[in-house]
């Protein structure tokens, strides 16, 4: 039983309404209670848009009815192309406990949920590995969370080591963890997984931590045989928590190699003009 919300604000209830459809897997459920009874669908909600390769606004039409009564359908278009367009099917009534609650979900939509690899971790990954990946995340908009965690813990044991490089690398350029680095090599060959993630939380630098927090304390819940005691919905959060790190460590440093690539480039380029 998921647990309930609490809103007094049309506009709380319409964000949690279009982040179910933007983002939530099938059938996963927001139960909540609503001061203000908020009964209209959100008129706008945000999508990746494959036409203009970007997150967009999609919108939809809104009239002047009921939207809480039971099981629906409708169609958002993206505002910026007018081409992609993604129809969903819901429910959206009473909940069964508490009394005075409200229950949305989605039992579908088509096209289904997307399944994107981000580009600087797709030139990263081989054939097999992105086929995992794609499977994490199918499992995962089917509400399959222990199967997308397998998946996902598959492709991160694969490429645990190139991580390790990666972040090894970029502590080097600012001389951070010196002394650890030293068993870079040793942990890559012997380490346990648990063993090479929290190496790779000891040695990666500062300037890869988002708001002052270590990314990579996500990445202990893949290591943790805990997970098959969790429920489905728990392990989907627990997966969307360790893609965004995931992802987060390859476009960050992705980001940063090109930079400094760039940065070495028009360097030469100035040192041969001055020739």
């Amino acid at each position: 039983m998921p647990d309930v919300l609490s809103f007094d604000d049309p506009k709380a209830v319409s964000a949690a309404i279009a982040k179910m459809f933007s983002e939530a897997p099938l059938y996963s459920q927001l139960v909540y209670t609503d001061k203000s009874q908020t009964e209209t669908i959100p008129e706008a909600i945000q999508l990746f848009c494959e036409t203009c390769d970007m997150d967009t606004n999609w919108d939809t039409n809104v009239w002047n009815a009921n939207y809480r009564r039971g099981f629906g359908e409708t169609e958002y278009k993206c505002r910026n192309c007018r081409e992609k367009s993604v129809t969903y099917f819901y429910y959206w009534g009473k909940a069964v406990s508490p009394a005075d609650a409200f229950l949305f979900f989605k039992i579908g939509q088509w096209p289904a949920l997307e399944e994107r690899i981000p580009r600087e971790l797709k030139k990263n990954l081989d054939r097999a590995s992105q086929n995992s990946y794609y499977k994490a995340l199918r499992c995962r908009n089917q509400n399959l969370g222990l199967g997308s965690l397998s998946y996902l813990r598959r492709v991160v044991e694969d490429k645990i080591n190139a991580i390790l490089d990666m972040i090894a690398e970029e502590s080097k350029q600012v001389g951070f963890a010196a002394e650890h680095l030293a068993k870079l090599q040793d942990i890559k060959a012997k380490g346990l997984f648990k063993d090479k993630i929290e190496f790779a939380s000891v040695i990666l630098p500062p300037s890869l931590w988002p708001g002052g927090h270590n990314p990579i304390d996500a990445l202990h819940d893949l290591a943790s045989d805990g997970t098959h005691h969790f429920s489905e919905e728990e392990c989907v959060q627990i997966f969307d928590r360790v893609r965004v790190v995931f992802e987060y460590l390859f476009r960050e440093i992705d980001t940063r190699r090109r930079s400094a690539s760039e940065y070495a480039a028009s360097r030469a380029k100035l040192a041969s003009a001055r020739k």
